[in-house]
């Protein structure tokens, strides 16, 4: 599709490694701010309750946990019900059952049919959500396959064919 037309963009949802939110804005607003570019957007209430944000929906940005500003970063990528998302880094910053409670979405949203493009570091995250990982060493492709697939060629797990292939790419 051509991303120069409005269509195309709102079919892809977008969560950078970095963001900032105006700190006197509510969670609330901002989530609506964000549902108003999208013809159909996910119900408010659903979305906050998905990423577990529904408790600080009436909250300023600024008053926020850095794990809440992220699971509200990745939430605001699935407002407009997009056909594919584009996620940074994701989980960074997040406790371990918050961690996971995103993982779950991101699982449900693949089940469901959803494109997910996820850059990481946390191999246990790679491991637990990709069909496909391509691994990159000094930004050079150094191996690809699915995550069963790289571990099997390379010692027996993803963290092994990682270590294994990033000592041959220095």
């Amino acid at each position: 599709m051509d991303p120069r037309r409005p269509e195309s963009r709102a079919a892809v949802g977008v969560t950078p490694q970095e963001t900032s939110f105006p700190p006197t804005l509510r969670v609330w607003e901002i989530v609506e701010l964000v549902r108003a570019h999208f013809r159909a957007p996910l119900a408010r209430a659903e979305l906050l309750g998905r990423f577990g944000l529904t408790d600080c929906a009436r909250r300023q940005a600024g008053g926020l946990s850095g794990g809440e500003r992220r699971r509200l970063a990745v939430a605001l990528a699935f407002a407009g019900e997009p056909l594919a998302v584009f996620l940074d880094e994701p989980t960074t910053g997040l406790d371990v059952e918050a961690r996971h409670a995103v993982w779950s979405e991101l699982q449900a949203y693949a089940a469901g049919g959803g494109t997910i493009l996820l850059t990481t570091h946390y191999l246990e995250e790679a491991e637990g959500l990709a069909s496909r990982v391509v691994l990159l060493a000094h930004g050079r492709v150094t191996a690809e396959g699915s995550p069963r697939q790289l571990a099997i060629a390379h010692g027996g797990t993803l963290e092994d064919a990682f270590l294994a292939l990033t000592r041959g790419a220095l």
